[in-house]
């Protein structure tokens, strides 16, 4: 790659219509998650703009210059061209997307991810104060959502010091909560 000065607001301008335009297509993960890493890299992401934000990025590993990643992007764009072994990608990421705030009674609380059990519960902890949150999975027939849960005063040390059986529990108690409630009880 030849060496030259590339303005990053320039870069920015010019790859945002690329990377808008490539998010909204249906692509194999190893594409949407090489997107998503370069739109982290010009400090865009997300590009597809959410009315409430719950990820932010940060470095995987080592930090490093602008120039540096738009020559590390370049290299793994040539590798997504060549069509070859998409997965040899999944070990270059620059960035690691995390969950950073949630939305309860309508504010947003910046948190610290506890536990994650995918496909069934979050545990979280509030940065400022030291409520914990519960975001369980619910499956019902073919649609599958999550709700958001303050953990009570009496799952606290659970929630907190629980083993994972301890927390599936709790899971598990915060989603029959949801069909009680659903159900009138």
């Amino acid at each position: 790659m030849k060496q030259r000065n590339i303005d990053k607001e320039d870069t920015v301008k010019r790859a945002k219509k690329i990377l808008l335009k490539h998010r909204v297509k249906e692509s194999n993960v190893y594409v949407s998650r090489v997107l998503e890493d370069f739109e982290c890299h010009l400090g865009i992401y997300p590009i597809i703009r959410d009315e409430y934000p719950r990820y932010d990025y940060r470095f995987a590993d080592k930090v490093i210059t602008y120039a540096e990643g738009l020559i590390h992007f370049y290299k793994i764009f040539q590798l997504l061209l060549s069509k070859e072994n998409n997965e040899a990608i999944r070990h270059t990421f620059l960035y690691t997307i995390y969950l950073r705030w949630i939305y309860f009674d309508n504010e947003k609380i910046e948190i610290r991810e506890i536990d994650r059990d995918d496909w069934n519960y979050i545990l979280m902890l509030a940065i400022a104060g030291s409520e914990m949150y519960i975001e369980v999975s619910l499956n019902i027939g073919a649609a599958y959502f999550s709700r958001l849960y303050k953990v009570d005063d009496e799952d606290y040390s659970v929630s907190k010091y629980g083993t994972r059986e301890d927390r599936n529990r709790l899971a598990n108690k915060y989603r029959k909560k949801y069909f009680s409630q659903k159900n009138g009880g």
